[in-house]
């Protein structure tokens, strides 16, 4: 019974020192209000383009100059197994650079908002291996969503280049190896979620400086 009663007392006190730690976050914040904010500015900016003429695949001088990358295809959703070891979710999305000029580039996971860090802990990314004729023929590991390894360094591409006019498959799972790491007393019986965007960068083959 003494042990019982030593464990509530932790989780009561455990429970004010949260309230007692908003609290004074809140008073911070309400302080800080009364301060004015001022403001100076650069006016006149002002910003302007000529209408591209339509393109026109018999006439090259339509045609726009760098790249231009884009990336298609359905976004993941899932809500993961609990009660079961390496539940996953997988998605095929469509890299397309409709510029004319190569470029490099890279892809990974941003968390968007707030996330469960110990969700994003435990759930793991694979890319998928494509061979020549697009088959998966394997997959590599690239950390957690927590702490990711990007698309290109997965891969071990290098320089990782996309070509003008060149459509990339990219393959790509998550995967929750063992949910029972979740399963503190603070989660129990909590939804817990992440969301992240499957961000692809890629650098300007222009020189914008000259």
């Amino acid at each position: 019974m003494n042990h019982t009663t030593e464990n509530g007392e932790k989780k009561s006190r455990k429970k004010l020192w949260a309230v007692v730690g908003v609290g004074a976050l809140a008073v911070g914040l309400a302080g800080g209000g009364a301060l004015t904010t001022l403001y100076t500015s650069i006016t006149g900016n002002d910003f302007r383009t000529a209408v591209p003429e339509e393109y026109d695949e018999n006439r090259p001088e339509t045609e726009t100059e760098g790249a231009l990358l884009k990336i298609a295809g359905d976004p993941m959703v899932h809500e993961f197994d609990s009660s079961t070891h390496n539940d996953l979710v997988q998605a095929s999305w469509t890299l397309t650079n409709e510029g004319k000029a190569a470029a490099p580039f890279d892809g990974t996971f941003v968390p968007v908002g707030a996330i469960s860090p110990e969700l994003a802990a435990a759930l793991t990314v694979e890319y998928g291996v494509h061979g020549a004729g697009g088959a998966i023929e394997g997959w590599v590991p690239a950390g957690t969503l927590a702490d990711q390894v990007s698309y290109a360094e997965a891969l071990n591409l290098g320089d990782s280049t996309i070509a003008g006019g060149e459509e990339r498959p990219i393959t790509v799972r998550v995967v929750l190896p063992d949910p029972r790491v979740l399963a503190d007393d603070e989660n129990i019986g909590a939804e817990l979620r992440v969301v992240a965007n499957f961000t692809v960068s890629y650098i300007d083959p222009l020189d914008r400086t000259a």
